[in-house]
């Protein structure tokens, strides 16, 4: 529900809180509170580390706070609103972790143990193998949440923070069809994918008297577009059927 701010980046202070909009102060349940224990995978205490909350209210993504952990890996959220929140937390070469959490009144406890980072370098071009510019990355891992990317102009990316995989890649770009690739390890190398660009069907529709036929609906189907694709003709009885794979 809030991937999109997930383009991040490792916190240092002063922290800067604008990733999603802050809890709502009007709220009157804010009588809950949330213990985080970041550790290894042995279980030893990781100082140091940051760690932010973010509370769900209705389908929207609320800034709960962050903060670093102490000397034994523990820090401590007060005022959070009752319901479903996500805790994220990182350290220097360590994977991201992170959580969900059901809060109610009092205090709830979470343990995230940070493995060892690993990092993922996608290269992204077009049919004529050209890079592809600003195509967006979706990387599942081991995480409950998914890394986000985006492409240079070079149509590089590097997904760093990773935990083990393997992993499941979707690269996505306007004007392209968006491929999917499971089965991704980083001891394969650069993952390399090349998108091919969608096409379009220019419709005319006429009437009996051979005149334009506005608001005609028009449906476009096929074995890679189902259910059918519905479109209406403008004043001219054409219309554009855009985003069709081959």
């Amino acid at each position: 529900a809030f991937v999109s701010v997930l383009f991040d980046t490792i916190p240092q202070p002063p922290f800067v809180s604008s990733l999603a909009p802050a809890v709502p102060v009007a709220l009157i349940a804010r009588d809950a509170a949330l213990g985080v224990l970041v550790t290894d995978p042995g279980g030893n205490p990781l100082p140091g580390a940051a760690v932010r909350v973010f509370a769900m209210i209705g389908d929207k993504a609320h800034f709960g706070g962050e903060a670093v952990t102490d000397a034994e890996g523990r820090v401590h959220f007060d005022n959070l609103p009752r319901g479903e929140a996500w805790v994220v937390a990182y350290h220097e070469g360590r994977a991201r972790g992170s959580t969900r959490a059901l809060l109610d009144r009092g205090t709830r406890e979470v343990v995230l143990a940070l493995t060892p980072a690993r990092a993922l370098e996608v290269i992204v071009v077009d049919g004529d193998d050209a890079p592809v510019d600003g195509a967006e990355l979706v990387v599942a891992a081991t995480d409950p949440l998914p890394f986000l990317g985006r492409t240079g102009e070079d149509g590089r990316a590097r997904i760093d923070r990773l935990g083990p995989g393997p992993y499941t890649v979707r690269a996505s770009a306007s004007g392209y069809d968006d491929v999917v690739r499971s089965g991704v390890t980083v001891e394969n190398g650069p993952l390399r994918i090349k998108l091919e660009r969608l096409g379009s069907i220019v419709v005319s529709v006429l009437g009996t008297d051979g005149g334009p036929a506005a608001g005609a609906e028009v449906l476009a189907a096929g074995t890679g577009l189902w259910p059918p694709r519905s479109a209406v003709t403008d004043e001219s009885g054409t219309v554009r059927v855009a985003g069709l794979a081959e």
